[in-house]
């Protein structure tokens, strides 16, 4: 496994190792520890970052708040 950086662009050449295994290094952000990870037809990974909420808190109208804010976003990934 190896992670080199192309200086031109924002991209980092990542090899799997003979598990299929990936480091990911120091891609991303240090407080993004969960992905969800959506493979296209072309067979591009897209990492999206996610955060887990336990089942027992969804029922916290603060919680149900901010997921509906978050899903009216923008930013947020919208995955098919």
């Amino acid at each position: 496994m190896s992670e080199k950086r192309d200086r031109e662009s924002d991209m980092v050449l990542v090899e799997l190792d003979d598990r299929r295994r990936a480091s990911l290094g120091r891609l991303g952000k240090k407080e993004h520890t969960r992905y969800l990870v959506e493979e296209r037809e072309d067979g591009t990974l897209l990492f999206h970052p996610v955060k887990v909420v336990p089942l027992g808190e969804l029922v916290s109208p603060a919680v149900v708040a901010m997921v509906e804010k978050s899903a009216s976003s923008t930013t947020a990934p919208q995955l098919s």
